[in-house]
C-alpha cells in the first residue's frame, strides 16, 4: 500500500484544502496545454490531478513561473531502470536505492524556466548527477512516447541555455 499516495488523494478530494485543488488544477491545465499527447495521451484529468498531488507530497514536483504565470514543470521518480513502468502503472512508492531517475512532464516555455527547473532539480535531487536519467520523449522523428535514456549532458545543455 502506498500511504503517501492515499494521503495526497485524501488531501485533494476532502474539500478541506481549496488552495491545493486550485494549484493542482493550474498545473494540470498547464500539462494539458503543453503535453500534446506525447506522454499522457488519454489520461483522465483526475489521474493527472492525482499525479500532480502525489508528486507534490513526495517533493518531486517543480514549477517555474515567469511574470506570475506557470512557465515550466518537472516531476520525477526514483526507480530501477527496468521497473519505471511498473512504478507508474501500479502507483508504487519511489525506490530510494534505485539506479535511475525517471523524468516526467518536463515542459518549459522559456529557456530561463528550463534552466531554473534543472538547477532546482539538481538541488533537490543530487542523484540526478550520478544516476541514469530516463524519460518518454519524442526524439529525432521516432514514434511518440518512445523510452529514451539521457545522461548528464541533458542537464549540462539546459544549464548553458541563454535567455
Amino acid at each position: 500500500m502506498n500511504k503517501l499516495l492515499h494521503s495526497s488523494n485524501l488531501a485533494l478530494t476532502s474539500g478541506n484544502q481549496p488552495e491545493l485543488v486550485t494549484f493542482v488544477n493550474s498545473v494540470v491545465d498547464f500539462i494539458m496545454a503543453n503535453e500534446n499527447g506525447r506522454v499522457a495521451e488519454g489520461w483522465p484529468r483526475e489521474t493527472l490531478c492525482q499525479t500532480v498531488a502525489y508528486n507534490m507530497a513526495k517533493n518531486t514536483l517543480l514549477c517555474e513561473y515567469r511574470d506570475g504565470m506557470l512557465d515550466g514543470i518537472l516531476m520525477w521518480y526514483k526507480c530501477n531502470e527496468g521497473k519505471w513502468k511498473e512504478l507508474i502503472d501500479k502507483w508504487l512508492p519511489d525506490d530510494p536505492n534505485g539506479d535511475s531517475i525517471y523524468l516526467t512532464f518536463l515542459f518549459a516555455n522559456s529557456k530561463r524556466s528550463f534552466r531554473g527547473l534543472a538547477i532546482n532539480a539538481i538541488s533537490l535531487e543530487p542523484d540526478i548527477l550520478t544516476k541514469k536519467l530516463l524519460a518518454l520523449r519524442c526524439k529525432r522523428g521516432k514514434e511518440l512516447g518512445e523510452f529514451v535514456k539521457y545522461d548528464l549532458r541533458l542537464f549540462n545543455k539546459i544549464l548553458k541555455l541563454k535567455d
